[in-house]
């Protein structure tokens, strides 16, 4: 994925790991903005679940793993963690 964002240029790479239509998506996450290296220990992992419940609610579950710096996690935190308001 390619884009500008804030007149910044950035390029996401990753590798989709899981899908199963309606229950998991989880894929791997490299940002040029990040400006690290094309390395496998540098992208983190991100896990969507989804989950019902008898109350016929559905629950959306977020795991983020492998957070290469500090700087990622807060960033990863940040930006999640108001996604996840707007999608609710």
């Amino acid at each position: 994925m390619k884009g500008k964002l804030h007149k910044v240029k950035f390029e996401n790479l990753g590798t989709i790991l899981q899908f199963k239509p309606e229950k998991v998506f989880e894929y791997t996450h490299l940002s040029s903005i990040s400006k690290l290296p094309d390395q496998p220990e540098n992208y983190c992992t991100l896990n969507f679940s989804l989950s019902s419940s008898d109350a016929d609610e559905t629950t959306l579950n977020l795991s983020i793993a492998n957070f290469p710096t500090y700087s990622i996690y807060k960033h990863m935190d940040f930006y999640w963690r108001s996604a996840l308001v707007v999608l609710k």
